[in-house]
Order: C-alpha cells, then sequence, then structure tokens
C-alpha cells in the first residue's frame, strides 16, 4: 500500500503537487503490468482479471483481480477436497492426461495449493525499484 500527504502552499502551488500525483499514477500503472506479467498462467483468465481502477479525484488506485481463484494464487491454501473436473481439465491442459486430475487432487487434499505470488511482488519491484525512478523523473524538473 502507498500513503503518502502532501501539504505546500507557496508559489507554483499547484505544480508541486501534482508531481507525487503523477509518481503514484505511475506506480500503480507499473504494479498493474507487472501483477499481469507475474501472474501464473494457464488459460490466461486470471490476467486478464487483473485490473487498476483509478479513482481520480480521490487520488486512489485500486488494484485488484475479480478471478475467483486470485486469493488462492497469491496466498496458497490449506488442504481440502478439491473438485475433479476442473482438475481434470488442466490436467488434460498442462500434462496431457486428464487422469492425473486425481493424483492433483490428492495431492491438494494433502498438502493444500502452494501459493504463487503475483500482486505482492509487483508491490516490491515498484516500491523498491520503480518509485524512486519515477520520483526523480517528476521531481527532478
Amino acid at each position: 500500500m502507498f500513503n503518502f500527504k502532501i501539504k505546500y502552499s507557496g508559489p507554483n502551488e499547484q505544480k508541486i503537487i501534482d508531481k507525487p500525483k503523477r509518481v503514484l499514477m505511475k506506480c500503480m500503472f507499473k504494479m498493474e503490468e507487472l501483477a499481469i506479467q507475474k501472474a501464473p498462467f494457464d488459460r490466461g483468465t486470471l490476467r486478464e482479471e487483473i485490473t487498476l481502477f483509478p479513482q481520480i479525484l480521490a487520488n486512489e488506485y485500486f488494484l485488484t483481480s475479480n478471478a475467483s481463484y486470485s486469493t488462492v494464487m497469491e496466498y496458497g491454501s490449506r488442504p481440502f477436497y478439491a473438485p475433479i473436473k476442473p482438475l481434470k481439465e488442466w490436467a488434460r491442459r498442462k500434462l496431457g492426461d486428464e487422469s492425473l486430475g486425481y493424483a492433483v487432487r490428492a495431492k491438494i487434499a494433502d498438502v493444500g495449493i502452494t501459493a504463487q505470488p503475483y500482486m505482492r511482488p509487483s508491490l516490491f519491484e515498484v516500491k523498491s525499484f520503480w518509485l524512486p525512478i519515477f520520483s526523480k523523473e517528476e521531481f527532478a524538473n
């Protein structure tokens, strides 16, 4: 999460206040791009569901994924008894043998689903690498 407040009064007040807004905007668009790149890929549904919602007047941005399994991919899961139909379809696409879906279901029932984070690494990369670059670009002028 990015949070910052700016209070400034003086010459060129609007110009000074607009710079951090542009930095935030650039960071959020970069984070959306990175999250899409880093998202696990099977059919592309997860990547298609990653969306940035800018609230320009409020200077807020919401980056979300509406795929039903977004949270499970990001954080993993505890063991559970998964439905076999989607696992058989996945095994057919990825492994070429839908009967391997039963082995995948047994693994999920035993250890759960391993996390494959994509949002958190994107946030970390933006905060550690891109934020300083965008800040330098904006405040150098």
